[in-house]
């Protein structure tokens, strides 16, 4: 069980679409979250639209 806050870390292989927490099969939504003040890399995490579940893929964007 997760806890709000927490964030759940994955690893994506072929498709990742299904919240592992309430099943929720129709994708993600996304945020991003700053990885240090005042540098433009973020952290890319997934949302379940359903539960709220966040899901780290390990992705990092530069905005």
């Amino acid at each position: 069980m997760t806890v709000p806050g927490d964030i759940v870390h994955v690893a994506i292989s072929d498709e990742f679409r299904e919240c592992q927490k309430c099943g929720y099969d129709r994708g993600f939504h996304t945020t991003l979250v700053r990885i240090a003040a005042g540098r433009q890399h973020f952290r890319v995490l997934l949302i379940c639209p359903e539960c709220g579940t966040r899901y780290d893929a390990r992705w990092v964007t530069e905005l």
